[in-house]
């Protein structure tokens, strides 16, 4: 996707000028673009991210670590970093986590150096984390764009339950809906991906990647010339 400057919305370039001595310091010119992915429980974000890198043919996820057991086929190191509350523990002691948080009565984290070595790997970095994750991400990479992924409110409890969850968990899940929705609204896009429109819920992911790639690439060389 080709764009002229004047094509780039001026906020994005404003926000770049402003970020862009940070951006030099950490050494993230030129590297990948980090797209933060969140959204309601079952809304589909892992499986549109991962059809997206299968259509584009581009991007990485990054693995969040997590004290949760796996569940059904969920693979260590593929679909999360399953740790023993110990190791956990430990790196986080250590500050390895970019962000953490309990959430469900599970402790979860992203450590700096897989995004790290994810965005210097690969054009597209995603993310997928709660909405918590997504504040604390942001704040630490004002750089990155992010999306929230929505579901019809009369969908919400069908998915959970169809995805194992017993009638606690889902109750206590849709308690919290309306605080997540709430939330919502910081991020840069907002997005419904409702029922037998995967495809199209995709599509539309994928529009707001690629411009976003496209607009990264413009504000580089624009950071080039103007440093």
């Amino acid at each position: 996707m080709k764009l002229a400057v004047s094509q780039v919305v001026p906020s994005y370039l404003a926000r770049y000028n402003l970020y862009g001595t940070l951006i030099h310091k950490q050494g993230l010119l030129m590297s990948g673009t980090l797209i933060i992915v969140s959204g309601l429980s079952g809304a589909g974000k892992t499986t549109i991210v991962e059809k997206c890198i299968a259509q584009s043919g581009v991007g990485v996820r990054v693995i969040t670590c997590t004290t949760r057991r796996a569940r059904g086929t969920e693979v260590d190191g593929k679909d999360y970093r399953f740790l023993s509350p110990e190791d956990y523990e430990s790196k986080l002691a250590a500050k390895e986590f970019a962000e953490h948080a309990s959430v469900y009565g599970n402790r979860y984290g992203t450590l700096s150096a897989d995004i790290r070595a994810a965005r210097e790997n690969s054009p597209l970095a995603f993310l997928i984390t709660d909405v918590q994750g997504a504040e604390v991400i942001g704040r630490t990479y004002p750089e990155a764009r992010s999306i929230f992924i929505s579901i019809p409110r009369n969908e919400f409890a069908q998915r959970l339950t169809k995805r194992g969850e017993s009638p606690e968990e889902v109750e206590r899940r849709l308690g919290e809906v309306e605080a997540e929705l709430l939330k919502a609204r910081s991020f840069d896009v907002v997005m419904e991906n409702k029922l037998e429109q995967l495809e199209t819920s995709i599509r539309y992911f994928l529009s707001c990647v690629n411009r976003w790639r496209a607009i990264d690439e413009l504000a580089d060389e624009y950071l080039v010339t103007a440093n």
